[in-house]
Parts: structure tokens; sequence; C-alpha cells
């Protein structure tokens, strides 16, 4: 019978194999905000991944937690490197998009990221939606070099002013599976 046992060890390996690939993570998750803001800008930050992943839905943070967003707002990632587009959607306003952990969440077609550095980012607007200014984040495993980024404009553009502490801002989010 040991026989047997060792052929399940490859099938239970596949299987959590797939689970592990097919779990959904959110890039970002606040565990607490202390102060927020609203202004003309586009923020986010600059991620590195050392393995593939597939991001899946792009967010905006519901800094007052009203369930509401005034303005439809844009949100993207850009490769690092050369700052070219991968995928841009709208986060509608209202309350369209889904609420999921403090974050407004609208699907895309799935965009496959390896290895390397990226940036999101959201379009904020003065008398809008606030974004968290000092915020503490638990990051997703996988996740690395995590840093702020912003730019200050009512274009939308990557933001490559950078922040020393992620916990600076807080607007833009996405949810990604893990690739093997």
């Amino acid at each position: 019978m040991p026989g047997r046992a060792l052929c399940l060890v490859p099938i239970l390996w596949t299987a959590l194999l797939g689970i592990w690939e097919a779990a959904a993570l959110t890039a970002l998750q606040v565990q607490k905000v202390t102060e927020t803001e609203n202004g003309d800008f586009v923020l986010g930050f600059r991620f590195s991944v050392d393995h593939s992943i597939q991001v899946t839905h792009l967010g905006k943070f519901d800094a007052d937690g009203d369930g509401q967003l005034p303005n439809a707002s844009r949100v993207a990632l850009w490769r690092e490197s050369n700052r070219s587009l991968i995928v841009e959607t709208t986060i509608p306003a209202g309350n369209e998009a889904a609420l999921e952990a403090g974050f407004f969440y609208v699907p895309i077609a799935p965009q496959r990221l390896e290895p390397g550095s990226y940036v999101i980012g959201v379009q904020t607007f003065a008398g809008g939606e606030s974004f968290g200014s000092n915020t503490e984040l638990a990051v997703a495993r996988g996740l690395d070099s995590l840093q702020s980024r912003h730019k200050v404009s009512t274009l939308f553009r990557i933001p490559n002013l950078r922040r020393t502490n992620i916990r600076a801002l807080v607007g833009a989010n996405f949810k990604f599976t893990n690739l093997i």
C-alpha cells in the first residue's frame, strides 16, 4: 500500500497549487486611515512582482466610507520601465461599482504581469472623493518594493513623483491571482 500513498502526492500537490493560483488576492488592505484629503491628483503606487500574476480588477478607495463616488474616476496600470499603459478603465460615479473592503472595483479583461515593476494610478478631483493621506496598509504576499506615487494634475498620466512612505497616500488598488 505504500505505493498508493506516493501516487496521491502529485495529485494533492497539483490540487494545492491550483488553489493557490485561483485564489483572488487584493494588493492592499487598509488597516487604519488617520487623515484624508482631496484635490486634483493622479495617485497610486509602484510595485514589483517576482512571479507572474494576473490582474482581474482595478479599484478606487472609498475614503469617506459612504459607498458613493461623487465623480467617475479613471484608474490605470502602467509598466514602469517604459511608462507604457497596460490597461485603463473607469470607476463609475454613484454606487454601481462593487464595494469590497473599502474599495470600489470594476472587472477588467485579465492582464498577465510578468516579473518586473509596475505603477497603478487613480484620478482624484478637488471637491470629489477623498483619498487616504496617512494610512496603515497590509500588502499582499508576492508584491514588493511598494512606493507611493502622485502627480498634481487634472490630466490623467502615470503618477511619477515618488513618496518615501507608502503610508503617505492610498487611492488605487487592484485584485489579482498568482500564476504558476
